[in-house]
């Protein structure tokens, strides 16, 4: 990216939720399901602890007692509360598991990796970047690492404002074969599986995660 790109932000489960509710749209709410957020009265202790400790770090202002972002934490705002599309993205393996979120509006694109403590970082993205490659991308590189054993799974499920979510995975075995599992589901609820050639596994979970037509 180039180099008067933003840094990565830090913040807390409480400040983002308080992020979120300085712009209380439809999709600041579904941002914050997305992201798997709770949902606290705006009153609440939590959500004071959000607004003060974003203040306090210079991530917001108050003026007449209406409080805003600042900085790289507006943009981020911006993009959670004007948002369009979402990725969710998990990626498993024998020693370990992580996750992060995508969204993308109008304004731009925001990637979050979260940390199981609770403090997560947020990055804004070039916006000209579909979010869909900014998803590939992680996946790609987590499956393909030649420093993670294998078994390695990623999972993502993509959301749309106005189409339904589809989610899809690929397994790269031990023993060198490629699973994609994908819908449409069965009636048990799972996704329907077969083996996919090394080469063309990402690009088929590409294909998988787009939306059905309208």
């Amino acid at each position: 990216m180039p180099e008067n790109d933003p840094e990565p932000l830090l913040l807390t489960e409480h400040e983002i939720l308080a992020l979120l509710t300085l712009n209380d749209t439809e999709p600041a709410r579904r941002s914050r399901t997305v992201l798997h957020l709770p949902e606290v009265d705006d009153e609440s202790d939590y959500m004071r602890a959000g607004i003060t400790t974003l203040l306090v770090r210079g991530h917001a202002t108050v003026e007449e007692d209406n409080v805003s972002a600042q900085g790289v934490a507006r943009s981020v705002a911006s993009v959670l509360t004007t948002a369009g599309e979402w990725l969710e993205i998990g990626i498993v393996t024998n020693e370990h598991s992580h996750v992060y979120f995508a969204a993308a509006s109008a304004v731009g694109n925001v990637l979050a990796s979260m940390n199981r403590l609770g403090v997560h970082e947020l990055l804004p993205l070039d916006p000209r970047t579909e979010l869909l490659d900014v998803g590939m991308g992680i996946a790609r590189n987590a499956l393909t690492d030649e420093g993670t054993e294998k078994p390695v799974a990623v999972n993502i499920t993509r959301h749309g404002a106005e189409q339904d979510s589809v989610t899809a995975s690929m397994l790269a075995d031990s023993d060198g074969r490629w699973h994609l599992a994908a819908e449409p589901r069965n009636e048990q609820g799972e996704l329907a599986k077969s083996e996919v050639p090394a080469d063309e596994a990402v690009g088929k979970l590409n294909d998988a995660l787009t939306f059905a037509s309208s």
